[in-house]
Formats: C-alpha cells, structure tokens, sequence
C-alpha cells in the first residue's frame, strides 16, 4: 500500500488515476434511475469516482488505505464545492453497518 500512497503524493503519480472510468460514468443513470443515493466508493485512490459520483448528487463515502490519496481527494472535493465523507483503513474491516449503502463501487482494487 505504501506504494499508491507515495504515488498519490505526485502529480505525475496521479495524473493517469484523475479521469473516471468511461463505464462508470455510464452507469450513472442506471444507478440513478435505481433511486441510489448513499455509494460506498472502496479503494477511492484519489477521488475521481467519488468526485464524480458527488456531482451527480450522490451522497458518497469512501475508504482508501492511502493518506496522500485522502488528501487529495478532499482538496480535489473542496475545490469543486463537493461534500464527501472520505477516511482511510482497512478494507477488509469496514466501519460501516450492513445495509448502510445503497451501492458498493470499487475499481482497479479488488481483481
């Protein structure tokens, strides 16, 4: 993990991780249109889901193992008058209840 964090620290280490996923973008209406609204944003890296998520008016979290990428994120969320209820630990203790979220979006983490 320290790997990502010390890549989050650099814009050359996070330039290539700013635009979000073409298919995650499209899934925007049908999450939409499925009444979502809380998502759970897992391995957030340095926010482009969540960002974008939040600007379609979905109230989003996210856990990351990485505090550069947290940092970044919710400068990046600041920036663009966002609200995003983002912290770091371990994925695979989450401190969330069951049931909490209605969507789970978690991309380049888990293979």
């Amino acid at each position: 993990m320290e790997a990502w964090n010390q890549a989050w620290n650099t814009a050359a280490g996070r330039q290539k991780w700013l635009t979000p996923d073409p298919f995650v973008v499209r899934m925007i209406p049908t999450l939409q249109a499925a009444g979502v609204q809380r998502v759970l944003d897992l391995g957030f890296g340095v926010g482009r889901h969540a960002v974008l998520l939040a600007q379609h008016g979905f109230e989003v979290y996210g856990l990351d193992a990485s505090e550069n990428g947290l940092a970044f994120a919710n400068q990046w969320a600041q920036q663009e008058g966002l609200k995003l209820q983002l912290s770091t630990g371990d994925m695979a203790r989450l401190p969330y209840a069951t049931g909490f979220f209605d969507a789970i979006l978690t991309w380049n983490v888990i293979y």
